[in-house]
């Protein structure tokens, strides 16, 4: 990722803490397994632990609460899909809402800025080097060893995901009243044993919690018995000092409490102490020093600093290694290639001023078969059977396909296998938007290439200038777009062109009594039958174009609609949205104000651009976007 996250979530700690450490006699050297090891970036970027280091401890020195954050920030990640930097992510190219998220994130994630301070400074030092998801693992080696723990060795090699979902969080992250034998399951299943679990629970020695998440403890725990009979009275009656039970709703995050009330700065062994004393703020960690199968490995704990210190960092060895995504498997990231587009696009378009609407024709056709998938791109596939750009849909009037080209072969100079065609698509569309009036919109990224094109799929999917509203509706529906989003994006038509192909029969064979489209206005109708004159060959037509918008033939606008409402579409499939009772009236809409459709348009190219995505394992990422990997 060039940017690893936005916007600052809020506030402290909920419930488990982790960091990625590794002691220098079991860090150095090969056999760690996913490809990390310790000093990956020593040739590339050499100074990035330096960066990091530097970084946490500006942030610190102002927020001396800082590192539990950042332990919380990097099991929060590597917890629900892998250390992948997932939990950074604002957006994804499926829409969905992101881990960042979730109940289990949501006001209480916190340490958001400090990473991004980092990546800023490592894209000064090392552009696209770096990925987000070891910057959160030396950020939190860092938490750790300003906790209190001896500085350790960190492994690095991860990349970063392109997906980030809400639900998957969610599902996958313990909560602080959840039974243990859930929360046995939940860590089982990532292959973590009884003892790694109270092992890594230690790390609640320092950090804080929101008093909404142990008020049912003091105040509502049972029926008949309001408060949990496992807290230490004494203890209790200090919770209840700090966490009122009940707080305005607008400050209930103001009210917290230490997880740990003796030594609530440093991780050390006084949280199994605290457990042994009944003094385990959170239902999940007290329950720890009852039950027959972790009882033991607390009071080991709880019994020597030295021994929990040595498991902890053997433990999170083992965490940091949690699915990770190595070499090919994920992104860094690539800043230049935006630039790259914008830079290619505005070239060629110079030159061909007419090819805006050919990127934004190209971006269509592709979402609207599969998915945005590139696979309008391919020259073949794997089944040998004829790709879509092949398809009467597409054929010779496709264009645009050599500026694809280009953007591709600068791209993979810049940044080998990192950047799909897909992506490339969706980024030359948004230049060729912006290229012809609008504004200058952002564009979700992460999408994978499609190994499969079949024309057949394009001459079935896309809609054709004589295919009737019934028709054209439903196949809108289906990729999720409503009436309102087919109206707006068909403002498209508000430049380019069309064959003379394809208008000809309303001009001369519209039915057997009527010759012309009578919806067609009359003055305008000659001015098109001027250009294709009913003489001419069919091979001089297929050849011969008419602007699609006879006023702002290269600008998009809602000259469009205005022209629809005077009977001046070109397309039959156009001027039909005038009349018809579904959409008459948003066309309406649409022609009364320019702010408010280049508005919905730029909401609906951008829902467009998420139709049917692959992502990660999904696809591919070419090298070239007209070959599949081989």
């Amino acid at each position: 990722m060039e940017i690893c996250h936005r916007p600052i979530a809020a506030i402290i700690l909920i419930f488990t803490l982790f960091a990625n450490i590794i002691l220098p006699s079991e860090a150095r050297g090969q056999g760690l397994g996913n490809d990390l090891h310790v000093g990956f970036y020593s040739k590339t970027c050499p100074q990035v632990e330096d960066i990091v280091s530097d970084v946490v401890k500006r942030f610190q020195a102002q927020d001396p609460k800082l590192p539990p954050a950042l332990l919380r920030l990097f099991f929060h990640d590597c917890f629900v899909k892998g250390c992948d930097a997932s939990i950074l992510l604002d957006a994804t190219p499926s829409g969905q809402p992101v881990e960042k998220l979730s109940e289990a994130n949501g006001k209480t994630l916190r340490g958001l800025e400090v990473i991004d301070e980092i990546k800023a400074e490592l894209e000064k030092s090392c552009p696209r080097t770096v990925s987000c998801a070891d910057i959160i693992a030396f950020a939190a080696r860092e938490a750790v060893a300003l906790a209190g723990l001896p500085r350790h060795n960190c492994p690095a090699g991860r990349r970063d995901s392109t997906t980030s979902r809400a639900t998957d969080a969610d599902a996958s992250l313990p909560t602080p009243t959840m039974p243990l034998q859930q929360i046995i399951r939940i860590f089982n299943q990532r292959n973590f044993s009884l003892e790694d679990i109270v092992v890594m629970s230690g790390a609640h020695s320092i950090g804080e919690s929101q008093c909404n998440q142990v008020n049912r403890r003091i105040y509502r725990f049972a029926p008949d018995v309001p408060r949990d009979p496992a807290l230490d009275p004494a203890y209790a009656d200090e919770l209840a000092q700090k966490c009122p039970a009940q707080s305005p709703p607008d400050q209930e995050l103001n009210f917290k409490v230490n997880l740990d009330p003796v030594t609530p700065e440093v991780l050390d062994n006084q949280y199994y102490l605290n457990l042994q004393q009944k003094k385990g703020l959170f239902q999940s960690d007290q329950a720890l020093a009852t039950d027959p199968g972790t009882q033991e490995i607390v009071n080991q704990m709880a019994a020597s600093n030295e021994d929990w210190t040595k498991r902890f960092i053997k433990n999170m060895i083992k965490m940091g290694r949690t699915q990770v995504l190595t070499r090919d498997e994920g992104e860094i990231s690539c800043p230049k290639v935006e630039d790259i587009v914008t830079e290619v696009v505005a070239r060629f378009s110079k030159q061909d001023p007419t090819l805006p609407p050919a990127l934004l024709r190209l971006f269509f056709h592709d979402c609207f078969v599969k998915g945005c998938d590139a696979s309008v791109l391919l020259d073949e596939t794997p089944s040998g059977q004829p790709v879509e750009k092949k398809s009467a849909g597409n054929g010779d009037t496709i264009r645009g396909l050599d500026v694809i080209d280009e953007i591709k072969t600068q791209v993979e100079k810049e940044c080998p296998k990192t950047v799909s065609c897909a992506d490339i698509l969706a980024f030359a569309a948004r230049e060729a938007v912006n290229l012809s009036g609008l504004p200058r919109h952002t564009v979700p990224a992460g999408r994978h290439d499609s190994r499969t094109s079949r024309a057949s799929d394009a001459d079935y999917y896309l809609p054709t200038p004589a295919m009737p509203l019934e028709k054209i509706i439903p196949m809108f529906a289906e990729r999720n777009m409503t009436i309102e989003d087919m109206v707006v994006l068909l403002g498209a038509h508000s430049m380019g062109q069309a064959h003379c192909t394809q208008v000809t029969d309303r001009l001369y064979k519209f039915n057997k009594d009527t010759p012309r489209d009578p919806s067609l206005n009359a003055t305008y109708g000659n001015e098109v039958a001027g250009k294709c004159p009913e003489a001419m060959s069919k091979e001089q037509a297929s050849r011969t174009t008419v602007d699609l918008d006879p006023t702002t033939p290269l600008v998009l606008d809602i000259q469009y609609y205005v022209n629809l409402l005077q009977g001046r579409g070109l397309l039959q499939s156009d001027q039909v949205l005038a009349t018809d009772s579904r959409t008459g009236g948003i066309v309406n809409a649409m022609a009364a104000s320019s702010d408010t459709w280049s508005t919905k348009f730029l909401r609906a190219i951008i829902k467009m651009g998420r139709s049917n995505v692959l992502t990660e394992d999904e696809g591919e990422i070419r090298t070239n976007c007209r070959n599949y990997l081989k």
